[in-house]
C-alpha cells in the first residue's frame, strides 16, 4: 500500500572526514525507526527552489540537524523501503564531506 498515492523520496548524507563517517541516533519520537542509527538527512520538499532539489535539501537536512555545512556531493545509492507506518519511501545517499568552515568550527563538537 502507498499511503496518499505517493512515493516520499528521502535525502542522506553520506559525510565523511579523513577515514571517519558521521553517524547520528534518530530521536524517539521518529515515526520510522525510532533510536536507531542512521545518517544524517530528511524529505525532500516538492516546492525545491532550484534544479538541485536533492543537494538543496541535503544541505538544509544537514545544517538543521548537526549544524554544519558540506561540499563535494555526489550520488551513492537508491533503496526503496517500507516505512513502519506502510508508506513506500525512496532513500537516494549522497556522499558528501564537512565544508573545511564547519570542521573548524565543529572539531570541538565531534572526534573529528
Amino acid at each position: 500500500m502507498i499511503l496518499n498515492g505517493y512515493y516520499v523520496v528521502n535525502v542522506e548524507a553520506a559525510i565523511y572526514n579523513d577515514d571517519k563517517w558521521l553517524i547520528v541516533k534518530r530521536k524517539k519520537q521518529e515515526g520510522h525507526a525510532s533510536g536507531s542509527l542512521a545518517l544524517v538527512g530528511g524529505k525532500v520538499e516538492v516546492l525545491c527552489s532550484s534544479d538541485n532539489g536533492l543537494e538543496e535539501t541535503l544541505k538544509r537536512e544537514v545544517m538543521e540537524e548537526i549544524g554544519a555545512e558540506v561540499e563535494d556531493i555526489d550520488y551513492l545509492e537508491s533503496k526503496t523501503l517500507r516505512t513502519d507506518e506502510g508508506q513506500i519511501e525512496v532513500h537516494i545517499v549522497l556522499v558528501c564531506r564537512l565544508s573545511s568552515r564547519s570542521l573548524r568550527l565543529s572539531r570541538q563538537r565531534w572526534d573529528c
